[in-house]
This record gives structure tokens, C-alpha cells and sequence, in this order.
């Protein structure tokens, strides 16, 4: 069996940080650019208001230097977003409460200059949890959820260079729908996942754009709470959704996948402590990479390499919550011989709270064992090694009785 994947930590992104700083799994948290440099959006809180801010590496996470705050004003800013365009252009995304309601705000960061800080809604009600992304035509797409005046629905306009275009209402029916992710197809296909109450729970739901909008889907049963939706497709066109699903603290990790013809059965990829909070991306080769939190304060990650490997505990101390993974279809340099998986997550030990960077190789072997659901990898291989070690044993001493001595004496 290869060896399990170390964990690298090359630095702090931030310290005295936000407690959901890097919050929430509809939301991208940290870019890289067509340089190598990366950058990450988080929350710190100033004068007793959370604010946005910005960091960058650029020496693949070793150091970090924060460029400075993004938010503007003594008012709440919260649940960030960040995307980057083909030029290396840093777009940030985020919920501004100005008065009682909260608003989606916008900022660029390009080579040192800042642009001006843009308010995307307005009205007399709550939008919020922005999330976006770029397709290869340069175009921005922007999902959040706002209220409708009889629910909250999720909401989608996209900006050609030009303006941005009139906001289109995706969810349907009462009550509500609530915290969206975003992303775009090799085609520029648009798809967007959500969760949606029933009246009783939540599930997630599913819509995707390929040159008008479809029906929404459910992807998720109705007697039981699923939250938190982050979705990644791979080069193939195959859309991978998970997010944390059941009751109170005993909340899984599932996921759904389309392959072309349909989405597959929900399947758990956790048991045992509840998990909560994934995060997926994919790199170059299609593997699959998802990350999550567990009740024991500490982040994991399993891959799909044809077939998923066993559970894997990234961090061993502290409280860590939140991992945001990089991922972008069109704008990821990870997708080279030599690239990374980069991810940022929530710490909090000895009682300060930091926001955390780690990587993982692309090309690292894989840890796969087929037909094991959450582990128990080691007891297998160490079932098959004995059997191969009797077995050698056994046709050793078969062959050893059946030949005539002149056969095994000793060469001179």
C-alpha cells in the first residue's frame, strides 16, 4: 500500500481571526494565479466588527503578507467569496450589513491597486452568501440568496465586461432557499446547488444553465436535514456535489454525482463522529478531492482516484473547522505535472484563533480500498498480506515434498 499523504503546513495565513472565518462550504476562500501566488479571503474583526480582508504567498504558503482590508466602513462584513480571472485579477465578494439588512458587496485587487468597493443589491430585505466563479470567456457568475417578499430565494446575474445583467430568480416555492455555490463546465455551462426547505427539512437542491435555465432538481431525501452543498466538475463534464446531511449533531458527509446520463444515488463517504462542512475540488487528472470537519475539532480529507480512499486526518490538534479547497475550472494553475491542491481552514489553539494553509500534491499515489466505505484499510492489507504469506508457504512446502531431492540440492 503507498504511503498516507503528510500533512504540510508552511505557515499562518492570519492570526486573531474570526471564529467562521473561512465559513461557509457554498464559498471559495482561496485563489492562485497564473504566477504561482496565491491569495486568501477571511474575516477579522475590528473595533467589534467583523471585517473582509486579503492575504497573499508568494512562495507556494511558506510566508504570507496581508495585503489589507477589503470592507470598507464600520459596518458587519461577513461570508466573503473569491474569484480569479484570466488576467490575475482578484474579485471579492461578501455581505455587508448597512442598517438592519444585509447586502452583496463587490471589490477587485489587481497588481497593487484597489478598485472602488460596489454594492451589487439593495432593498429593504436580507441578501446574502454570494458565491462566483469564471468561465473561459472571461464572465463573471454570481449566485447569493435574497428575499422575495414571501421567501428567500437564490438569485443569479453574470457580467460580461459591460454591466451586469438583470438578476434571475432560480428557486421556486415556499419556503426557503438558502446559501448557493456556483460553478461552469468546460462549456461554460453554469451550474448552481443550494439547500431548500420542505416545510420540515432541508435538502439540496440542483439547476444548471445550458443556454436556457432547467428544471430544478432535489438530490437529497426528504426526512432528514442536508446542508451546505460545494460542487466541482472535471474535465469529462462529471459534476460532483457533497455537503453534510442528517439530524443535529450526527450530521455525514454525502455526495451525488452526474455522469452524463443522470445523477447517482446519494452515497455516504463518512461514518462514526459527525462531519460536517465539505469542501471538493478536482484536479487535471479528474481525481477527487474532498475535504470536511469531524466533532473530534479536526479537518480530513478522502480522494477518488477510480475508486475512493480511505479516510485520511489532515490536522492533530487544536480546533479546526471550516476548510475552503481551491478550485476553478478555467483559472487553476494545480492543473500542471507539478501542481497543488491548496486549502485554508479555521484554527483555533491555546486560544487563538488563525486562519491555516496546507497543499497536497497532485501527483501523489493515491490510498484506495475498494469496497471500504470509512476505513479499516490497514486491517485489510494486513488480512492480504497473511493470506499471501500462507499461501507462498504452502506451495514452498507442496513443491518441496513433491520434488526428488536431486531437484532442491544445493547448487556448487
Amino acid at each position: 500500500m503507498p504511503p498516507l499523504r503528510a500533512q504540510v503546513d508552511f505557515g499562518t495565513v492570519s492570526t486573531n481571526v474570526s471564529p467562521n472565518s473561512t465559513a461557509f462550504s457554498s464559498q471559495r476562500k482561496i485563489v492562485r494565479d497564473s504566477t504561482g501566488d496565491i491569495f486568501v479571503v477571511y474575516l477579522k474583526p475590528v473595533q467589534n466588527a467583523s471585517q473582509v480582508f486579503l492575504s497573499e504567498s508568494e512562495d507556494n504558503g511558506r510566508t504570507w503578507r496581508e495585503i489589507g482590508r477589503v470592507s470598507n466602513g464600520n459596518f458587519q462584513s461577513v461570508r466573503a467569496s473569491i474569484a480569479i480571472d484570466a488576467t490575475n485579477r482578484v474579485h471579492v465578494f461578501w455581505t455587508k450589513f448597512i442598517g438592519e439588512y444585509g447586502q452583496i458587496f463587490y471589490r477587485t485587487y489587481d497588481k497593487g491597486e484597489w478598485s472602488d468597493e460596489h454594492q451589487l443589491t439593495s432593498g429593504e430585505a436580507y441578501s446574502g452568501y454570494p458565491s462566483a466563479c469564471f468561465d473561459s470567456k472571461g464572465r463573471i457568475h454570481l449566485v447569493w440568496y435574497g428575499f422575495d417578499g414571501t421567501a428567500y430565494q437564490v438569485y443569479y446575474t453574470f457580467y460580461d465586461g459591460s454591466g451586469w445583467s438583470s438578476p434571475v430568480k432560480l428557486s421556486q416555492g415556499y419556503p426557503d432557499s438558502v446559501n448557493p455555490t456556483v460553478a461552469v463546465d468546460s462549456s461554460n455551462n453554469v451550474h448552481v446547488a443550494w439547500f431548500k426547505s420542505n416545510g420540515r427539512n432541508y435538502q439540496i437542491y440542483y439547476i444548471r444553465w445550458t443556454g436556457t435555465w432547467n428544471e430544478q432538481i432535489v438530490l437529497s431525501p426528504p426526512l432528514t436535514d442536508a446542508y451546505n452543498p460545494s460542487m466541482a466538475i472535471d474535465s469529462r463534464g462529471k459534476i460532483y456535489i457533497v455537503w453534510d446531511e442528517g439530524p443535529g449533531p450526527l450530521t455525514q458527509i454525502y455526495y451525488s454525482l452526474f455522469g452524463g446520463s443522470g445523477w447517482s444515488e446519494q452515497a455516504a463517504l463518512t461514518s462514526g463522529p459527525s462531519a460536517q462542512n465539505p469542501s471538493v475540488a478536482v484536479d487535471d487528472q479528474d481525481n477527487v478531492y474532498v475535504f470536511y470537519e469531524k466533532s473530534d475539532g479536526q479537518i480530513y480529507l478522502r480522494e477518488y482516484s477510480q475508486v475512493w480512499s480511505r479516510e485520511q486526518k489532515l490536522t492533530s490538534s487544536g480546533e479546526n473547522t471550516y476548510p475552503s479547497v481551491r478550485w476553478s475550472f478555467n483559472n487553476s494553475p494545480l492543473n500542471d505535472a507539478n501542481g497543488r491542491v491548496d486549502y485554508v481552514w479555521t484554527s483555533k489553539e491555546n486560544g487563538l484563533l488563525s486562519v491555516k494553509y496546507g497543499w497536497l500534491n497532485v501527483n501523489q499515489s493515491q490510498i484506495v480500498t475498494q469496497g471500504v466505505p470509512n476505513g479499516n484499510a490497514i486491517e485489510l492489507t494486513l488480512a492480504w498480506i497473511t493470506v499471501a504469506v500462507v499461501s507462498i508457504i504452502f506451495v514452498t512446502l507442496f513443491l518441496l515434498h513433491k520434488l526428488p531431492l536431486s531437484k532442491i540440492r544445493k547448487r556448487h
